[in-house]
């Protein structure tokens, strides 16, 4: 057990050294990410699902309130689909999968260029059940999960161009002299 506190510790130590470090928190580049994020404003999207997806991205892009002159903006179009996965013998359906498919693109507001855009994809599955509110439980969980991982794909990919291009160089065309 000792020498697995060792190499743990060890680990740690490594990743300092070859400058990893989170990119969310209270500290420096962490700091810039977030409060980046904070400039963001997230579209709206259509349909009940688009409206959790929205929901979900704003609790992750925001911890204080939402920005009242964002500098971008992100734009989400979100598609689910149900599709019947395990067809029993006797015709009935034993499992099931939605798919959610978000494209998405950050645009930045004064430029109107979009600095970076993407597809994300979730398919969680389902049983089926002969009870009717057993199953539709576990078909909005489903869709719960997918659109949750795709909200969380979205904001790592947004805050990791943040992360990267700390001065946002990329989205704002240089001076001209």
């Amino acid at each position: 057990m000792r020498g697995l506190s060792g190499w743990a510790l060890a680990s740690l130590l490594l990743l300092g050294a070859c400058g990893f470090h989170p990119m969310m928190g209270d500290s420096g580049a962490d700091s810039v990410v977030a409060g980046a994020l904070a400039k963001v404003e997230v579209a709206e999207i259509k349909d009940r699902t688009g409206q959790k997806l929205r929901n979900l991205l704003i609790d992750r892009f925001y911890h204080d309130h939402r920005p009242t002159a964002p500098e971008y903006r992100l734009e989400v179009v979100l598609e689910a689909a149900e599709q019947l996965v395990a067809i029993e013998k006797d015709a009935t359906t034993s499992r099931a999968q939605w798919s959610a498919t978000a494209t998405y693109r950050l645009v930045h507001i004064a430029t109107g260029k979009v600095v970076i855009k993407g597809v994300s994809r979730s398919v969680p599955g389902y049983n089926v059940n002969n009870y009717q509110w057993a199953s539709f439980i576990s078909q909005e969980s489903a869709l719960d999960r997918g659109v949750e991982f795709v909200s969380d794909e979205i904001k790592t990919r947004v805050a990791l161009y943040f992360a990267r291009d700390p001065d946002h160089r990329l989205a704002v065309p240089a001076p001209v002299p």
